[in-house]
């Protein structure tokens, strides 16, 4: 799973700090929890298929922030 958040977020350093994740996905009757480990990289050490897909899929590219 790919996600983008700013370091200046308030979740980024949280993330950082336990390196652990917890995302919930689906409605409120039918949730889905995924847990897992961190690994933080800088926008230009995302490998290009990836950030490519995920620009795709999200409409947005974190890379050109």
């Amino acid at each position: 799973m790919l996600i983008a958040t700013p370091v200046s977020s308030q979740t980024s350093p949280n993330l950082q700090a336990t390196g652990k994740v917890r995302v919930g996905l689906g409605p409120t009757r039918d949730v889905m929890v995924i847990e897992g480990t961190i690994q933080t990289l800088d926008a230009h050490d995302v490998p290009s298929d990836k950030g490519d897909a995920f620009a795709a899929a999200t409409g947005f590219d974190p890379r050109t922030r």
